[in-house]
């Protein structure tokens, strides 16, 4: 997870951050279809989302570090709620990126980036 949720240059615009963790993140999960039950996983036994909890945790702190470095003036609590909204997007629509046929999915991950930098974009323009 360093290698997609690391840190960044501070500065980083937001549509290269989303590049920077989106498309790796897709990628796993195309390399290993089987994480997506882990991932989105309210279907999956209790000891198998007792075991992601923590993985869960750490990708929270790491998106709202993330967001911190480009939104510092957004408080800490309003960045850790949207980066549970993003990762709730994200696996919202990573289901449809993924069944999309290979010509098709790089289209699917620009509208996943789209919805994200809208997001991402209202949030900083609020504070």
């Amino acid at each position: 997870m360093d290698s997609v949720l690391g840190r960044v240059p501070e500065g980083t615009p937001l549509d290269q951050l989303l590049d920077l963790a989106v498309d790796p993140l897709v990628e796993y999960h195309l390399i290993h279809p089987a994480c997506i039950v882990l991932f989105i996983g309210p279907d999956s036994p209790q000891r198998l989302a007792d075991l992601h909890q923590p993985l869960h945790e750490s990708m929270l702190e790491r998106i709202g570090a993330l967001l911190a470095a480009i939104a510092p003036q957004v408080p800490a609590e309003r960045l850790h709620r949207a980066a549970e909204v993003a990762v709730h997007m994200f696996k919202g629509v990573l289901p449809l990126v993924l069944a999309a046929a290979p010509e098709d999915r790089p289209l699917y991950v620009a509208e996943l980036k789209l919805s994200l930098a809208g997001y991402f974009g209202l949030l900083l323009a609020s504070d």
